[in-house]
């Protein structure tokens, strides 16, 4: 399944980076190319010009499409887990089990070698009773859970990080589509940012 996200996500990412974003930098190059400066090179003479409203309008066009873009992946990404469990939300039900599985967490007991039990000082004789009592039952609950260690495979941490690396995978692609302006204005010598950044 892993596979499978992380190659819908550079497919995606390519059609909207290398081809949807340069068909529309070559686009507006050649309609435009013949009424308008493309090499100017004075920065205050582009921005009182037509041509740098134009090119805006379509910065604010890809922003609204990639505003769009993102909102939409959430909402499939979110129906997508949505999908796995079946609640029964009138009987107060938030989480119920689905018959198809997205995870299979394997459960299995590892019993390490005597010699590994974590090594400790003898008891001290000045604690009191109780204090005495309450340690040798701490070390016991110790030893019990580390001689008899419930893993799980793959890991919670594994997991987590697999949730949230699908959503990181949406910020990132859509972080790499920088503005239109940076490359149809290359004599401006400006500064590649992203059309529509989103924070992690």
């Amino acid at each position: 399944m892993k596979a499978k996200q992380e190659s819908h996500h550079k497919a995606t990412a390519l059609n909207i980076l290398h081809r949807w974003r340069e068909f529309l930098v070559g686009e507006i190059a050649d309609k435009l190319k013949n009424q308008h400066n493309f090499f100017e090179e004075n920065a205050e003479k582009y921005i009182e010009s037509h041509l740098k409203r134009i090119i805006l309008r379509f910065e604010f066009i890809m922003n609204s499409y990639l505003r769009n873009f993102v909102k939409q992946s959430i909402n499939d990404w979110v129906s997508f887990i949505k999908s796995f469990t079946l609640p029964k939300l009138d009987a107060g039900e938030l989480w119920s089990r689905s018959a198809t599985p997205m995870l299979v967490i394997h459960l299995s007991f590892k019993k390490p070698a005597k010699d590994k039990r974590p090594k400790r000082k003898a008891i001290s004789e000045e604690l009191t009773e109780e204090e005495r009592e309450a340690e040798i039952e701490r070390r016991r609950l110790e030893d019990e859970e580390f001689m008899f260690r419930l893993e799980y495979n793959p890991t919670p941490e594994t997991c987590l990080k697999f949730m949230q690396g699908a959503l990181n995978m949406i910020i990132d692609s859509t972080n790499t589509v920088t503005d239109l302006e940076t490359d149809l204005m290359k004599s401006l010598d400006g500064k590649s940012h992203a059309n529509f950044p989103i924070n992690d």
